[in-house]
């Protein structure tokens, strides 16, 4: 304040005394401008965090315990957590900044070595941390080599990881989780409340902890030139923004036509919108499947309920219906879907997990293998793009699990894909008599005859599964060529257009599908009761994203 000088915290945590500390010392002597911002994943802590891997599923530990191996075969293992004087910090993060630069953030990102500002600042901040004696830097050593590194401090009877890093060449071996086991085992034998990460809300973090600790940005006008300065740049911004809108006033249209014909592929809002749209397939003699899509501001509890309350629904109806869920959208939380998988039994309702990201694929491999022991009638999908499908396709034999074969709509961005179609048959040849019953999600009449019939030969259960709004007069056929049954997939809750009307000039045929969407949806507002929009012409699957988590 006494500097006259405005300030800038793009995150801090919304309970921290600084908050309050800011408002009055500025009080009658300038403006504190305080927003809500991401928050940052914090683990509360207790004595049965001294053995971390306790906490762990029967895979990670696994896996665990073979990185433990991998290392110990390169060289002798050793963690060190330290606690500097103030003469010895430059030395310790000479070391740690080279550490991190010999990782993925010396390729691909910007370390603290080659980032003058921060990388200066860390230093001035470890050395005044230091001077305090709450300044923590760790090393794990493999054959005495620093493989991993943390930088953290203790402060608030709280763990508050600041950065860290890892070297490529020991990756085989996660140093960076087994550093991590360290440090949390350190905390906790600390008696400390918590780990904080100080991150983003990554998947590496959510097999730790799930809660998120909500976080505030504070802005700063003192009463003074600069003071006005920066109040004054930043309503210049402001009203940029404002203009800015104003100008993007048609992307906006477009946007909102794009929801506006959603309706056309989503039941509804509301749960009963979906059971009247199965109630209307499963009178022309078509099971169903019924996926709730999330809005924004759902948390786990609230979408765990929506599934609950979609058990009920088939159940009370007497639906011939399964429930389709998503792992990560209730942050594969065990309490949670231990509810909806006993919710599920005793109502006599199928599950069946939905294909998200490649990185939460094994995370819900594990999830449904410790639901099967209270839920037997479990499925999953695996996309034929990803590579990984063909090991994935091995557990779901193992776990004697329902398949659903897409395409996929998610890119895996972590290892090589194959063709959409190849990658499908691949894993229809693969399951083909091995799994109690398979459903061929697809719009495209080449792949639902070539798979129907693979399916049919050595006689696997099977049957084909489209989705409402989209068009299957084409593939209709081949599924009564081959004697199986379809199946329509009915999604509700929040609009998610299947197209963007900003892509109409690369594809003009989108603005035929918004009218044709608009001509759809005015009809079933004046002559349906059923809600469904399945049958009707839509887009082309191969064209367009799906809820199945499918490019049909």
């Amino acid at each position: 304040v006494h500097s006259g000088l405005p300030l800038r915290f793009w995150r801090v945590p919304a309970d921290s005394p600084v908050v309050e500390a800011l408002k009055n010392a500025y009080r009658g002597r300038g403006i504190v401008r305080c927003q809500p911002t991401a928050g940052v994943p914090s683990l509360p802590l207790d004595e049965s965090w001294t053995e971390p891997e306790r906490h762990l599923d029967k895979r990670r530990r696994s896996n665990l315990r073979r990185a433990r191996r991998i290392a110990e075969g390169l060289g002798p293992v050793t963690a060190e957590i330290l606690s500097p004087k103030p003469h010895e910090v430059g030395p310790l993060l000479d070391e740690a900044y080279a550490l991190e630069e010999a990782g993925w953030k010396g390729r691909s990102g910007i370390p603290l070595a080659r980032a003058p500002l921060t990388g200066t600042f860390f230093r001035r901040y470890a050395t005044a941390a230091a001077e305090e004696g709450v300044l923590r830097v760790s090393f794990l050593r493999i054959g005495g080599r620093a493989a991993a590194m943390k930088i953290a401090t203790i402060t608030g009877n709280r763990f508050w990881l600041l950065a860290m890093g890892f070297s490529e060449e020991f990756e085989e071996c996660s140093p960076g989780t087994l550093l991590l086991v360290e440090t949390i085992r350190y905390a906790a034998r600390l008696g400390l409340r918590s780990y904080e990460f100080l991150g983003a809300d990554e998947p590496w973090i959510r097999p730790w902890t799930q809660l998120l600790r909500p976080c505030v940005s504070l802005r700063t006008y003192p009463l003074s030139a600069p003071g006005v300065v920066a109040l004054a740049s930043d309503a210049a911004a402001l009203v940029r923004a404002r203009v800015k809108s104003i100008a993007s006033a048609v992307p906006r249209a477009a946007r909102a036509l794009e929801r506006h014909n959603a309706l056309a592929y989503v039941a509804g809002p509301k749960i009963e919108d979906a059971a009247r749209a199965c109630r209307s397939v499963n009178e022309k003699g078509l099971p169903t499947t019924i996926g709730y899509v999330t809005g924004p501001n759902d948390s786990p509890r609230t979408v765990a309920r929506r599934y609950m309350t979609t058990i009920d629904a088939i159940a009370d109806d007497r639906l011939d219906c399964y429930l389709s869920v998503k792992a990560p959208e209730l942050r594969f939380s065990r309490d949670l879907f231990r509810e909806v998988a006993d919710h599920a039994r005793t109502r006599g309702v199928g599950l069946h997990f939905d294909a998200m990201g490649s990185e939460d694929v094994d995370e819900t491999f594990t999830l449904i293998n410790e639901l099967r022991a209270r839920h037997a009638d479990i499925g999953c999908t695996l996309p034929g793009r990803w590579g990984r499908s063909g090991g994935d396709a091995d557990r779901a034999i193992d776990l004697n699990l329902r398949v659903r074969v897409v395409k996929g709509e998610w890119a895996d961005r972590w290892e090589r894909e194959v063709d959409p179609t190849a990658g499908s048959l691949a894993i229809i040849d693969r399951i083909a008599g091995r799994v109690p019953h398979v459903a061929v999600a697809t719009h495209d009449p080449w792949l639902a005859r070539t798979a129907l019939r693979r399916l049919r030969s050595p006689g696997t259960p099977c049957e084909l599964e489209v989705l409402m709004g989209y068009p299957f007069q084409r593939v209709l056929p081949h599924a009564k060529a081959e004697g199986v049954p379809v199946r329509m997939y009915i999604p509700y809750g929040s609009q998610s257009p299947p197209y963007s009307l900003s892509q109409v000039m690369k594809k003009p045929r989108i603005a035929a599908w918004a009218i044709r969407d608009l001509y759809k949806i005015a009809r079933s507002r004046t002559s349906r009761s059923s809600g469904v929009a399945g049958p009707d012409p839509g887009p082309r699957g191969d064209d367009a994203g799906t809820s199945m988590g499918t490019e049909s």
